[in-house]
Formats: structure tokens, C-alpha cells, sequence
């Protein structure tokens, strides 16, 4: 059965792998190791065919091999990687535990037996997270400590063939002090072990054999990922319509929408919904957190909104026993999964700027220290089209960020009588959870997994190239009505988002009509037209269908 083999407080310890396992700091982990430098959710290995796939989840430390920081790696038997402080090393097989599938325990310095073959347990926490409590002098409380750093010692080291026998305790009468007493040893992180003696009336010393000098651990080269079987694509597109079936019970219509709201979900990215009010986009959101069971939370953007509302803030406390005061942090609705940011032109740019980092970085930073926000997460922010007195406009570097830009139209004559006669009767509707957190990360992963060919690579470049005005073979119309065009980000979520719908599409080859399938999304907020085309009323979207309909596919 492959497992994990990881030192951790100087215990050694073996986790068998299932299909889908999660290691982080948090509790709710398959493979809990309450560690610091290791996240909440820091990594997933997945079972794909008869390997095995180690994914980063958007970790602050991220996977380190050989040194490196990677994003993913197919793992071999032997193969070894950092999560923070602690080192794991991949094996393939139980041989190296012997029958009992667990060695023998090691005597401790404290008399204890090292604990192999169990997780270490985390003890719960205030605000979801997994600390290490240690007492400290100050009234008794307890404060967060860091883990120890893990010795540089080779976990493969703990497993032996010749196992150290422990201590055999014989009764003894008479205490008797031998001639030239052998000392018993305190262990130490060297591997090395040295003989120690048996308290008996005449000591005898037990001789062990010295074990083989220890092999520096050969890190395998990380395996390029492989592209997605047959058999996955099919459950994703099951996924996707299981989906899309619960949400159809409550939303009607607005199918568009909802299958970009997937694709930016499933691709790790962020939608700007633009739309007049009373379009569901609330209801949308919520919806879409019930039947994928993620979290969901909504913040109304006001003018007097501060930066602190949204990411939280550091309260001063006093315990009620011993009067001690002490800041702790409150997390602000930021930490979730699913977060609407209702109406975000309202607010003052500081606030709008709250959000970079955790668009991004999957992090806020509060008084210098970091906290690592949920996996996964996307912001799904609204922008109502028709007042613009007392708004701030998002900044070029805000609208960036966001892999789509969905404009929400009325709906059909049908549906909009279909929704005036659901919503005022008594028809209460359950949403039925199809997916859960963990399966999100599973398909967000087999997203990069999909292959793409240089042709396709290539009309993606050409398409972000062209709405760049006053360069070699620009269009005419380009340098008319485009003052800025689209940054290189515009290129990476158009092919995000076309391997993200041909896996919807129970594909798994992408080709250029993908590509021109999300190309109105991606490039419409941003590109930045002039004067003369506000002047001559054409808008961005005009714009983009005139590029991609002048721009052609590769010639050879």
C-alpha cells in the first residue's frame, strides 16, 4: 500500500495514501501535521491511473524538490519533498515495515516509545486553525508556539533491518554496582544507535551490530503530469451537469452565466458580474455554494467600507480568570470560499485594494502577519451599469485580476414568466450538494493537466497581440479605437478556460474555437478604448468580435 514516510518532533511517522489525500495544518485534513510552515490546506495527492499526483493548493511555502519549488510532481517510489519544514519521502510498498506493517518503537529520552504509523493528532483551535499550544509563564494561557525544526536526518534511517531491542527490565533484589557500569545513552537525532546496558545483577552488555552508513536520499525528478483518461473526463462532465441540474432548480435560465461562472471556478479565477439589479446575481452565488458545499458570504460595498471590514482585524481581549490582556485576530468575511463583493465600484480604492493580495496570493496580511485564506477561493464582484454618480471605478490593475467580465442580460419572455410565478408561491426548493471542497481542488487540478498543441498556443498569442495598438501589423481599426490592449494574463486565461470547457464538454482536446469561444469574457474588460471610439459609439465588445473575426488561425 504506498504511504508517506515523515519525521515530525522527533517521532518518525507512516501514513498509508487513499485516492485523494489532503495534508495540511488544518483538522479536517486526511494527513494532519500541526506544523507552522505548513498551510491549512497545503497539498492533495491523487491517484491517477496506477501513480500517484502531488498538487500545491496554493500553499505560502509551496512543494520544494531538490531545492526547487514546484507546483506539481508525479510521484516514484523513493521520491522525496519539503512542505514547509517537514521532509516526506514517497514509498511504494510496506517491505521496509516488516509483517506488522509498523517497526518496533524506538525508546525516547522521556521513556515514551515514538508513535509510528499514527497521524499527530492536532488539537482544535480557535478561529479553524491548528496550533501547537505550549504553556508560557504569563497567567497560565497559551499562546501559539512554533513546531521544532525537523532534523536533517533521513526518515528511511527509522526503518532499519536491524531493529534496536529496547530495555528488558528483570527484578533485582539487591542493587549491585558493577565494576565498570556501561552508561545507557540518550538518544539523539543521529541515526547511528550506541549499545546500551540491561540493569541486571551482573550487567551484560547487549552488542549491536553498527548500522550501514546512511544513503543521502535520492530525490527523482518530478514526472511531467499526464494527461487526463478517458474515465476522468467523463466524471467531470458528469460533475458539470449534476451541477447545473441542482442550480437549474432554483436559478431559471441564465445558462451562460452559470457555465462561465463554472469554467472560472474550475480554472481558479475570478468573475466580474456586471448586470441592472434584480438579476439573482446574489442568489446565483449562493446557489452555486450550496451545490458545490463551499462556503459563501456576500459584503455590501459602501463608501464608508473600510479595508479592515473585509479582511478582519486584531481585538484587544481580557480573560475573565486571570485579567491578562492580549490582541487576538478576527477574521473578517474575506475567509471563505465563495465571496459576492455586492456593488464594488461604491467603495474608496483603499478598500477595492483589500483584494489584490487575496485575488492573487490566496492571503491577507494583517499588523506583518499573514494568514493563508480557504481552498479553494474565488471573489465573484458586481458592478451595477446604470448609476455612476458617487462610484469609484476599479483601477486597470483591479480589473486585471478578474478572469472573466460576465455581462447579465434580462432573460427571455418564457423564463421571466416562469420566475414571477415560482417566486411568489409557496415552493420551497432543496439544493442537492453534488461536489465537496476537496473534489473542487480535484478537478481544478486536472484543468492543468489537459494538453495543448503550439497552434493553439500560438492563435491565443496572435488574438492578445492584436488589440495592441501602434505595433508591427496592427489593425487599422486597433489603432482608431484601442489606447491600451490586453496584458499577457488575457492569454493564459483564455487557454485556462478553454481547458477548462473541453473537459465540461467530455473533451479532452483543445483546439482554436476554444479558445475564440471565451474570448469575448476575457478581453472585454481588458481593453481600453479612445475617444474617438466612445465618440463613435463603439464599445469594447465590438472590438473584440471585429479582432476575432480579423484574426486567422496559423498558416504552414
Amino acid at each position: 500500500m504506498p504511504a508517506l514516510v515523515y519525521k515530525f518532533q522527533g517521532q518518525d511517522h507512516r501514513f498509508q495514501l487513499k485516492d485523494l489525500t489532503s495534508i495540511g495544518r488544518g483538522r479536517d485534513n486526511d494527513l494532519c501535521v500541526p506544523c507552522d510552515s505548513i498551510s491549512g490546506l497545503h497539498a492533495v495527492i491523487t491517484r491517477d491511473g496506477n501513480g500517484y499526483q502531488l498538487e500545491d493548493t496554493g500553499s505560502s511555502n509551496g512543494i520544494v524538490v531538490d531545492g526547487r519549488r514546484i507546483l506539481s510532481c508525479l510521484l516514484q517510489d523513493g521520491s522525496a519533498f519539503a512542505l514547509g519544514d517537514v521532509e516526506f519521502i514517497f514509498t511504494s510498498d510496506d517491505s521496509e515495515a516488516g509483517p506488522s506493517e509498523v517497526p518496533a518503537p524506538v525508546p525516547t529520552a522521556t521513556g515514551e516509545s515514538s508513535a509510528v504509523g499514527r497521524a499527530v493528532p492536532c488539537p482544535p483551535s480557535e478561529g479553524g486553525e491548528t496550533l501547537i499550544p505550549q504553556p508560557v509563564a504569563d497567567g497560565g494561557q497559551s499562546r501559539p508556539a512554533r513546531s521544532p525544526a525537523i532534523p536533517g536526518v533521513p526518515v528511511t534511517e527509522a526503518f532499519s533491518a536491524t531493529p534496536i531491542r529496547p530495555p528488558i527490565s528483570t527484578p533485582t533484589p539487591t542493587p549491585v554496582a558493577p565494576p565498570n557500569p556501561i552508561p545507557t545513552p540518550t538518544p539523539t537525532p543521529t541515526p547511528s544507535p550506541a549499545p546500551f546496558s540491561i540493569p541486571a545483577p551482573t550487567p551484560i552488555p547487549i552488542p549491536v551490530p553498527p548500522p550501514p552508513s546512511p544513503v543521502p536520499t535520492q530525490i527523482p525528478k518530478a514526472a511531467p503530469s499526464a494527461a487526463p483518461t478517458q474515465e476522468v473526463i467523463a466524471r467531470f462532465e458528469k460533475a458539470r451537469d449534476q451541477v447545473l441540474g441542482e442550480i437549474g432548480k432554483v436559478i431559471v435560465g441564465q445558462r451562460e452565466v452559470l457555465n462561465q461562472m463554472l469554467v472560472a471556478l474550475f480554472a481558479r479565477g475570478h468573475c466580474l458580474l456586471i448586470g441592472v439589479p434584480g438579476l439573482a446575481k446574489t442568489l446565483m452565488v449562493r446557489t452555486l455554494g450550496s451545490a458545490v458545499d463551499l462556503e459563501s458570504r456576500r459584503i455590501q460595498f459602501t463608501p464608508d467600507l473600510m479595508p479592515s471590514d473585509i479582511t478582519g482585524t486584531d481585538i484587544l481581549e481580557e480573560d475573565s480568570v486571570t485579567g491578562k490582556r492580549a490582541f487576538r485576530f478576527h477574521r473578517g468575511p474575506i475567509f471563505t470560499n465563495l465571496l459576492l463583493a455586492d456593488e464594488i465600484n461604491r467603495t474608496p480604492p483603499k478598500t477595492q485594494a483589500a483584494l489584490l493580495e487575496a485575488m492573487q496570493e490566496q492571503r491577507v496580511t494583517i499588523s506583518g502577519t499573514s494568514y493563508d485564506l480557504p481552498s479553494p477561493f474565488m471573489v465573484l464582484a458586481t458592478q451595477n451599469p446604470i448609476e455612476q454618480e458617487g462610484t469609484y471605478p476599479l483601477p486597470e490593475a483591479q480589473l486585471d485580476r478578474f478572469m472573466f467580465c460576465i455581462h447579465l442580460a434580462y432573460p427571455g419572455a418564457a423564463e421571466e414568466q416562469q420566475v414571477i410565478l415560482d417566486t411568489t408561491r409557496d415552493a420551497p426548493t432543496t439544493v442537492g450538494r453534488v461536489l465537496n471542497a476537496a473534489q473542487v481542488l480535484e478537478l481544478q487540478q486536472l484543468v492543468r493537466q489537459v494538453p495543448v498543441s503550439q497552434h493553439v498556443a500560438l492563435y491565443a498569442l496572435s488574438l492578445i497581440r492584436a488589440t495592441r495598438p501602434n505595433g508591427e501589423g496592427s489593425l487599422d481599426f486597433v489603432n482608431r479605437w484601442v489606447h491600451w490592449g490586453a496584458g499577457t494574463r488575457a492569454g493564459q486565461y483564455l487557454l485556462l478556460a478553454a481547458k477548462t470547457h473541453v473537459l465540461l464538454q467530455g473533451r479532452f482536446s483543445v483546439s482554436c474555437a476554444d479558445v475564440r469561444e471565451y474570448a469575448l469574457p476575457v478581453l472585454r474588460h481588458r481593453i481600453f478604448p479612445t475617444f474617438t471610439a466612445a465618440s463613435e459609439g463603439v464599445d469594447t465588445d465590438q472590438i473584440v468580435k471585429k479582432i476575432v473575426a480579423a484574426v486567422k488561425e496559423p498558416q504552414y
